[in-house]
């Protein structure tokens, strides 16, 4: 049995979230198979993530070091996203800081988990360093105006919001407007929020009715409660109709 075969196993458990099978298998390979490689440390690196072992990933890391892996960038954004997912942001700031040639992945990693942190200034601050060196993808917006919606910072989401299209020419998705209308419905500039829906270029889903019901409910608006209540409804219904079984 090679390494691929050993990956194959470890990654398929970690991908149906049987990560105590995932564990168990890469312990038989350090006991009796080859060398691990990258994609085996960063499938064990995002099983760590899942369940927030902290102290795992952390000989996951001294072993990557052993095996000479810490190259690796993917190797090293799984290392990033792994110590936020813990709640390392210490050992998170560390590892990105020191990443040569950083990828898209890394920088996202690193801004969501300041966000995640309730660092949303932070967040925003990365994200202009971010933009000076690397082009975002459509995660790095969804990062981003998840840590302007943490804050509740509506200026700041409205105006990344806007830079997705007018600077990099990138297409919002329902996921990106959901964002928007949560972080309008948490300040409760409900008007706006159900203004930014009927504006919106493609069909809104049932997310972003979802986070327009949720800022009703929490603002006490009744009427845009039971509007926002129906439109979920109907899409409910159409996705049965749908698929029935």
């Amino acid at each position: 049995r090679d390494v691929v075969s050993w990956n194959t196993i470890i990654s398929g458990y970690a991908q149906l979230e049987l990560f105590h099978e995932a564990l168990v298998v890469f312990k038989e390979m350090q006991q009796e198979g080859p060398q691990p490689d990258s994609i085996t440390l960063s499938s064990i690196l995002k099983v760590c993530a899942a369940m927030a072992m902290l102290d795992y990933g952390m000989q996951a890391h001294n072993l990557i070091l052993e095996c000479s892996l810490d190259v690796d960038i993917y190797v090293k954004s799984a290392l990033i996203d792994m110590y936020v997912k813990c709640g390392a942001m210490k050992e998170a700031n560390y590892t990105f800081n020191y990443i040569s040639g950083q990828n898209v992945a890394s920088w996202n990693s690193i801004i969501g988990g300041y966000a995640q942190q309730g660092l949303s200034m932070d967040s925003l601050m990365l994200f202009d360093c971010m933009r000076n060196n690397m082009m975002p993808d459509l995660i790095t917006f969804i990062v981003v105006l998840y840590a302007c919606n943490h804050s509740g910072l509506v200026c700041e989401a409205c105006h990344v919001f806007d830079l997705m299209s007018s600077l990099f020419g990138l297409t919002p998705t329902t996921d990106h407007y959901a964002c928007v209308v949560d972080v309008l419905g948490r300040v409760g500039l409900l008007e706006e929020a159900v203004n930014a829906i009927r504006w919106m270029p493609i069909q809104p889903d049932a997310e972003v009715w979802i986070s327009l019901l949720g800022a009703c409910r929490n603002h006490g608006n009744a009427i845009l409660d039971e509007y926002a209540f129906q439109h979920v409804v109907e899409i409910q219904c159409i996705y049965m109709a749908l698929f029935p079984f």
